[in-house]
């Protein structure tokens, strides 16, 4: 994948700098009335940066380790990676930035798998496995190509498993960015609003719980790797309109739409549900806990505040990523990442998809009503299988009643 990178100028004086810096950073401890910072051991050239090797001395905390990165980069002018395990300390400088654009191209695929490109770091190419990491959360501003990232795994996961992926989608742009895909026959569903999303969600958790059972049942305990290759992928763009709000009713519904995608966090991993959850404004209300504790892999694009970075990694570092470059992310899974996403254009993705789309599919939502001009699914009522009883009755407090309007409680959702 080619691409231009900016060209930073060597300075011979790095690893003096580096000397100084310690000291400005109290990169230090004291023992008695003498004062240890870390000794240097050696330096390495590779293609792309220098390596110093120093030794830590014992009882510096990781944590101050870790911020020491920012205040090298910035004294060095330098981009600047930090590697350190037992008393080694490894400060990668590098020659050239971080790549700024590139395009997306095949050559990144890999047949037959569930680990796809994300974007490309300083060291390294990126991706993910969401076989090993099943669910991820994407959190980022308005124009910074949170879609795209989107529509890139979408398109990668088909590509690499055309016959053994199936897509719902909640696309809350009114299916604006996902509406030109849902005739691919690996797309089963896709809600343009909150409603159908509930709708989606309502049948969605129910063939989950019927997994579940059937997995029970033949002996496979909670694996569905030992049963099949088959992964059901659901993917929330604009995630922050599920947000419960509103009046009475349509809160509840949201409430309940928040609800069911905790559930699949939660329990999907198991039996071959995935869970790829976005959202432009990052708070507590629009990233539930359950979402957030169950997606080991979260990836954060630039944001205007801290708080929001914080929601989204747990940690500052995402109002800090360049101003008006998009694509430019944060990964955050045992470790962080600084990485830049690939463009791919709308015509890219249809270019290379259009092969599977079906020309004849039978209506998305089977027997519908129409009901003050919103679709509406008669649904039965989700069943949980040996689920907890306050779960039970909340799943029965949540249904259709048969004659086109949703049921949420005792109340009828107008």
């Amino acid at each position: 994948m080619g691409a231009s990178v900016g060209l930073i100028k060597p300075k011979s004086n790095d690893k003096k700098t580096i000397k100084r810096l310690f000291e400005i950073a109290n990169m230090c401890v004291k023992e008695k009335d003498i004062i240890k910072y870390p000794s240097f051991k050696k330096s390495v050239p590779n293609d792309n940066h220098i390596s110093y090797f120093y030794r830590l001395p014992l009882g510096i905390p990781s944590k101050l380790i870790i911020q020491f990165q920012e205040v090298l980069s910035e004294g060095l002018n330098k981009p600047v990676v930090i590697d350190f395990s037992n008393y080694q300390l490894e400060i990668k400088v590098f020659h050239n930035e971080l790549i700024k654009k590139y395009q997306w191209n095949k050559n990144v695929l890999k047949p037959n798998s569930y680990e796809v490109f994300i974007g490309k770091s300083l060291t390294e190419d990126i991706f993910h496995d969401f076989d090993s990491s099943p669910h991820i959360v994407i959190g980022g501003g308005t124009g910074y190509g949170k879609t795209v990232l989107l529509k890139l795994i979408f398109t990668e996961l088909i590509l690499q498993n055309p016959d053994d992926v199936e897509f719902y989608i909640i696309d809350l742009k009114e299916e604006l960015e996902f509406f030109r895909y849902k005739n691919l026959k690996q797309v089963k569903e896709v809600a343009g609003n909150p409603l159908e999303a509930f709708q989606l969600l309502t049948k969605l958790v129910a063939d989950m719980f019927t997994t579940i059972e059937e997995l029970k049942t033949g002996g496979f305990e909670t694996n569905i790797k030992n049963v099949s290759r088959k992964r059901k992928f659901v993917i929330v763009d604009e995630a922050a309109e599920l947000a419960p709000h509103g009046e009475p009713k349509m809160k509840k519904l949201l409430y309940e739409c928040q609800f069911m995608l905790s559930e699949i966090a939660r329990l999907g991993r198991a039996v071959g549900y995935r869970l790829i959850f976005a959202t432009q404004y990052p708070t507590s209300d629009t990233l539930p806990r359950q979402i957030k504790q169950n997606a080991d892999c979260r990836i954060g694009l630039r944001l205007p505040t801290y708080t929001g970075s914080e929601v989204v990694i747990d940690e500052k570092g995402l109002e800090k990523l360049p101003y008006k470059l998009a694509g430019r992310a944060i990964m955050k899974t045992d470790k962080k990442t600084e990485l830049q996403i690939p463009n791919i254009k709308d015509s890219t993705v249809w270019e290379v998809l259009k092969g599977y789309e079906e020309k004849k599919r039978k209506p998305n939502r089977g027997n519908t009503t129409k009901y003050e001009n919103t679709e509406i699914r008669n649904e039965k009522t989700v069943t949980r299988g040996s689920q907890p009883t306050r779960d039970k009755k909340r799943t029965e407090n949540t249904k259709n009643n048969g004659n086109g309007r949703i049921i949420i409680g005792d109340e009828v959702l107008k």
